[in-house]
């Protein structure tokens, strides 16, 4: 009997430590396969002092060193759970102490918060949490912002979003990487793996009772629902939907591509040449399918918007949709920020309190010069935000935030030259354009292609791919400009 207990003792140790080596190996591979960091990077961290945070900070804190990574810590106290919060917020202080990583501490009586909005506390503790991480990427020059969701969050988001219904894009659950900032280092690592690690590495993370209570919509999914679908449907169900929502990522990607391709062919060249509007044709909109058309009126929406669409509802997208489809007369809605206009057989729609720069035009007090070596064919647009707006409104692709009155000059648009020198977002030091480009695995044969938006003196966005240093927002910053760059029709 002894031996059969000490054998499977042993089998528990070994098993655990293959645990622990996997969650950083598992880590690794998650962030090759989704570019998430590079070496060299600032990162903000977010740590409550739970199992999946705590060996998230320890994991990235194992390869500080070795890729040079600059760490920094961030915990939200809510305002529940008194003294036991107070607890939390003392123990991820002294880890990060102990372990030499700044860390920010930010309170908030999210109960009251969410009274006051109308919001759920999920959603409003979750919009606190994010404005917090800003903040801080903001002053810290963080260009990275980790959170811990795991497998079995993935599993939990993607059940919950069918139940309340939701498309391909909902049903992709939680993505690795979002904004091109957010990410998820331990989207593929399960639970179980995380909490050998611990175990492994003599962690004592903080525990939360009210995980453990099914007030919440997501703590039912994870306590009653979920084990009662391991039991009696599939054991490896946290596998199986986060192998599912991966798969509707794919399609979601496909179908945006046959979206874009379908608006090429109606959209109305020259819509944006003054102003921050699109349009297309509806003569060939009416003969595609139904959810075609939803894609396309959520496409023109966001190309008013300048690549990003927020306050546009499903509602908003039905609205629009029957606006359309009208067999006579002209008239117009406003769509929360967007205002849709339908005259015969073209659908408009503009994006409200945006101005356009062109050609010896000023807009909130920015000039924009043409570059003769380069003909001018994009058009930057400028829109003012307040510093409530900015969390909302995360650096992407399509647009970034800046410091209006870091911008020396006019802004120009160009395209590569000799010599040139950037210097990216989170980076201390500058580094070639041609490094830069090389490190972002940008084909040879596309580097002359990708439109600089620069100053008098400076690089200031490569678009596409990441913004400058030294215009982005901080503690400081008096105007917030969000600029975004389309090619003229």
């Amino acid at each position: 009997m002894w031996n059969e207990l000490f054998a499977e003792v042993e089998v528990a140790l070994v098993e655990s430590e293959v645990l622990g080596v996997d969650l950083v190996a598992q880590l690794i591979k998650t962030n090759q396969r989704y570019q998430m960091f590079e070496q060299g990077e600032s990162i903000v961290v977010g740590v409550s002092g739970g199992p999946d945070s705590l060996a998230l900070l320890h994991a990235l804190l194992t390869l500080r060193e070795s890729w040079g990574l600059r760490l920094v810590a961030v915990h939200v106290h809510h305002g529940l759970r008194g003294a036991a919060a107070d607890a939390d917020a003392a123990f991820v202080r002294l880890f990060c102490l102990n372990h030499e990583v700044p860390f920010y501490l930010f309170e908030a009586d999210i109960s009251a918060l969410a009274r006051e909005s109308g919001a759920s506390f999920e959603m409003e503790g979750r919009k606190f949490r994010y404005e917090a991480f800003d903040q801080v990427a903001l002053e810290e020059g963080c260009a990275k912002i980790a959170v811990a969701q795991n497998l079995n969050d993935q599993c939990e988001t993607v059940l919950m979003r069918l139940f309340r219904g939701a498309g391909l894009k909902g049903l992709g659950g939680i993505l690795p990487v979002r904004d091109g900032r957010i990410i998820r280092p331990l989207i593929e690592v399960p639970r179980t793996a995380i909490e050998a690690y611990c175990s492994l590495n003599d962690l004592e993370p903080r525990m939360d009772h009210t995980n453990l209570e099914a007030d919440y919509e997501r703590n039912r999914i994870r306590l009653e629902v979920i084990p009662y679908l391991e039991s009696h449907f599939n054991p490896r169900l946290a596998d199986t939907l986060a192998r599912t929502a991966d798969l509707f990522r794919e399609d979601e990607r496909l179908l945006e591509r046959v979206t874009q391709e379908a608006y090429e062919s109606i959209r109305l060249p020259g819509a944006s040449a003054s102003k921050h509007e699109a349009g297309m044709s509806l003569k060939t909109f009416s003969g595609y399918e139904p959810a075609l058309k939803r894609r396309l009126i959520r496409h023109l929406a966001r190309e008013a918007c300048g690549g990003v669409l927020t306050d546009f509802s499903q509602a908003h997208t039905e609205a629009a949709l029957e606006l359309a489809m009208r067999h006579e007369g002209s008239k117009s809605l406003q769509l929360g920020v967007v205002e849709a206009e339908r005259v015969y057989d073209v659908l408009r729609m503009r994006r409200l309190g945006a101005e356009c720069l062109n050609d010896s035009e000023t807009a909130l007090g920015l000039q924009l010069s043409h570059c003769e070596e380069n003909p001018l064919e994009w058009e930057v647009l400028v829109e003012p935000l307040t510093r409530e707006q900015w969390p909302l409104r995360r650096v992407n692709s399509n647009g970034i935030a800046v410091d209006l009155d870091a911008i020396q000059g006019a802004l120009r648009v160009r395209y590569r030259e000799a010599g040139d020198r950037f210097k990216p977002f989170g980076m201390k030091e500058s580094k070639k354009l041609k490094r830069f480009m090389i490190d972002e695995k940008i084909p040879e044969a596309q580097r002359h292609k990708i439109p600089l938006v620069c100053d008098e003196n400076r690089i200031i966005w490569v678009y596409g791919y990441r913004m400058s240093e030294e215009v982005r927002v901080g503690q400081s910053t008096v105007r917030i400009g969000w600029l975004t760059l389309r090619r003229k029709a």
